[in-house]
């Protein structure tokens, strides 16, 4: 296998992959694989109707991972595509590991492949839904302190406005972030580096990548952005939503308008996942999901190796 980076003119390929096995995830966006394939070291590779696609975490610190594989149609054979992908992780000395595999790919797996696979929940992956209409209207006790930081923030910044991203707002958009991670920085956040480039190139590259922006400026100033797509046509997700920390009430607004301009029409809305972050997880879960959308990850059980597979060598 040789894999290769993504550029803009591969999208109408992958996603002739990517949408057949989708559950509106965040890793079957072309979009997501496009925007942060500098900070992940995305790479993809299409082989006998299949495409695979490999990942780092962190880069130089630790090996390659996979996503599942995903074959153009369900006549061919997966068993043998999972035999490949052992293979190749022996190939390059790397351990085999699937990452972020929803569902859909772990019943065929079962479905199709020896069981030899270890198949474990991976909570800190997976992607939080919610009913549009929940977030649109914030009904309800449960949403009780949602409304008041949005009251408090109409009430301290009556020259607010929220309005569309169009390109003559990029730059300021830009502006916002830079002021966004200086903040972080001081508070002992590193590595932005590549979260920047993820930033500019959604940013830059929002008709190609069929995003919509929206930001909310206060005296003028850019306060707030977020980025959008429709992945299904039930669902978006949310990309990047960014907001100035020190303004009661700004991520819930933007967060709300946002959906309400745009996609009042649409059922669901995926706000990706929490990595394992405390705060990020209680912030999620503050907004009451409909569902999780379960990742798994994807090993060989103990006692299962290349050589235990291939024992002639």
């Amino acid at each position: 296998m040789e894999f290769k980076e993504i550029t803009l003119a591969d999208r109408e390929v992958l996603g002739e992959y990517l949408g057949m096995w989708s559950m509106d995830n965040a890793e079957h966006s072309f979009a997501n694989l496009y925007m942060w394939r500098k900070a992940y070291q995305i790479k993809f590779c299409i082989k006998d109707e299949v495409l695979y696609i490999r990942f780092q975490h962190e880069i130089g610190n630790k090996p390659p991972i996979l996503f599942s594989p995903l074959p153009k149609n369900c006549e061919i054979d997966y068993c043998r595509v999972m035999q490949d992908t052992i293979a190749y992780c022996h190939r390059e000395g790397i351990e085999f590991k699937l990452q972020s595999v929803v569902q859909k790919m772990v019943d065929y797996i079962r479905l199709n492949c020896m069981d030899i696979f270890e198949i474990s929940l991976d909570r800190d992956y997976s992607e939080y839904v919610y009913n549009v209409s929940d977030l649109v209207n914030l009904s309800g006790k449960k949403y009780h302190k949602k409304r008041n930081h949005i009251a408090r923030f109409l009430d301290n910044n009556p020259n607010h406005e929220f309005a569309p991203i169009t390109p003559d707002d990029i730059d300021d958009c830009k502006a916002m972030y830079q002021e966004w991670r200086a903040a972080r920085e001081s508070e002992g956040m590193e590595d932005l580096d590549l979260e920047q480039f993820a930033m500019y190139e959604a940013l830059d590259n929002m008709d190609a990548l069929s995003l919509t922006g929206g930001l909310v400026r206060i005296d003028g100033k850019v306060e707030a952005f977020t980025l959008g797509e429709r992945i299904s046509e039930k669902t978006v997700l949310i990309h990047i939503e960014k907001a100035n920390q020190d303004i009661q009430g700004l991520y819930p607004f933007i967060n709300r308008e946002f959906l309400r301009h745009f996609y009042a029409d649409m059922q669901f809305v995926n706000r990706e996942e929490d990595m394992g972050l405390p705060g990020l997880r209680r912030a999620k879960e503050s907004y009451y999901p409909a569902f999780m959308i379960d990742k798994y990850m994807v090993t060989l059980k103990e006692g299962i190796t290349y050589e235990t597979l291939h024992p002639e060598g």
